[in-house]
């Protein structure tokens, strides 16, 4: 199961955690950064650093840092106006979605390839979180991010300025899998378990009915299948207007959502509502990582870096076997890597050497057995 959590500083967010963070003052958004970017440069992570201001102001905010300073000219830490940062639809304001995810997937690969264990953004999100319509691209790329993010080793600390965006800014922070304490009362965010499209945690009430109204319209079309599985097993409060609130967006989207979960109160309201749209499954079951555990101590008994020629091999035989294109071969060994608490590097490196030779064309079949667990809960088969 993935990890979540209400915080208080962005401290313990490794080796990666994507967190949403409303403050009041710069100095609260300066001194989460520090904590979030410390933690990357730790786990040798390469960093980026976006906000609103000139490279030169933004450069002076992470010098007056005493634990970033000395690495500001070491390439380990980019530094990018918001204007720069993001890609937008021509002509406005408002961040192009797709292509958003397209750069941070790039950024992710090309961190991996020149070595680094991961990579990691902080953002000030506010200069593109002011109007409606920027919340609603805005909001579909956090929720797309986080499907990357949840598999992929990298993240993010979003931060938002409720000085300047308001209540609103929650219409976002809700979108993220660990979030500053007390900021919402529920969270949408990726679950990576086989059949579940999101986690759905925390209490849905009275008070929340209109930001979960917005939540539920901007993130339900964004469901490729016309059944919406979501994990519910955290949901731990949902009154009866918004559970059929949530059955009349589902109906408006032509979607057929599952709540898997095993909670008393979800499975009890369901069954005395007359709900057309909405039905209570079991709950999921999270995975236990057995099937990588093999690997895993293989190789973090390895001796020797990756070599370019090792990780380009197993790119080509896992293509061969399973299929796919650079793309989602990258995405199947930075999961396992990550699953397995080491770097694609060294996990390319250790299956190079468990084949049998230069000319051998078959993975070793534990490898092969943790590769193909991974590829299914990535990219589950269709049913039927």
């Amino acid at each position: 199961m993935r990890q979540h959590g209400a915080v208080r500083s962005a401290a313990g967010m490794a080796p990666f955690g994507h967190l949403g963070w409303g403050y009041r003052d710069r100095a609260e958004f300066l001194c989460r950064a520090s904590e979030y970017i410390t933690v990357g440069l730790r786990h040798k992570q390469r960093i980026a650093y976006a906000a609103e201001g000139t490279r030169e102001t933004l450069y002076s905010e992470l010098a007056t840092m005493p634990a970033i300073r000395e690495h500001l000219d070491s390439g380990l830490i980019e530094v990018l106006p918001s204007d720069e940062y993001y890609p937008y639809h021509p002509g406005t304001d408002v961040i192009d979605a797709d292509r958003a995810v397209d750069k941070y997937l790039a950024a992710a690969e090309d961190a991996i390839s020149n070595g680094y264990t991961g990579f990691r953004a902080v953002s000030d999100v506010t200069p593109v979180a002011r109007t409606t319509d920027q919340r609603d691209a805005l909001a579909t790329l956090e929720y797309l991010v986080d499907q990357q993010m949840a598999v992929l080793p990298f993240s993010a600390l979003c931060g938002y300025d409720t000085t300047r965006v308001g209540r609103a800014a929650s219409e976002l922070i809700c979108l993220h899998p660990f979030v500053g304490r007390g900021s919402v009362t529920f969270r949408i965010y990726a679950q990576p378990v086989d059949g579940i499209d999101f986690a759905l945690f925390g209490e849905v009430d009275d008070a929340s009915n209109e930001l979960f109204a917005t939540t539920l319209q901007r993130t339900l079309p964004l469901v490729a299948a016309r059944t919406v599985n979501i994990d519910a097993q955290g949901l731990e409060f949902i009154g009866h207007e918004q559970m059929l609130l949530l059955d009349e967006c589902a109906r408006q989207h032509n979607r057929k959502v599952r709540l898997c979960t095993d909670q008393p109160i979800v499975t009890r309201l369901a069954g005395l509502l007359h709900l057309t749209n909405v039905e209570v499954h079991p709950a999921p079951v999270y995975p236990s990582g057995e099937a990588a555990a093999g690997l895993l101590h293989r190789t973090r008994h390895g001796e020797r870096p990756a070599s370019q020629a090792a990780v380009n091999r197993v790119k080509r035989m896992l293509k061969r076997h399973f299929g796919i294109g650079n793309q989602q071969v990258f995405v199947l060994l930075a999961r396992l890597a990550r699953d397995t608490n080491t770097t694609v590097w060294e996990l390319a490196e250790q299956i190079n050497a468990e084949l049998a030779g230069e000319d051998a064309t078959d993975l070793p079949r534990a490898t092969l057995d943790a590769l193909e667990a991974v590829h299914h809960q990535v990219w589950p088969p269709n049913p039927g």
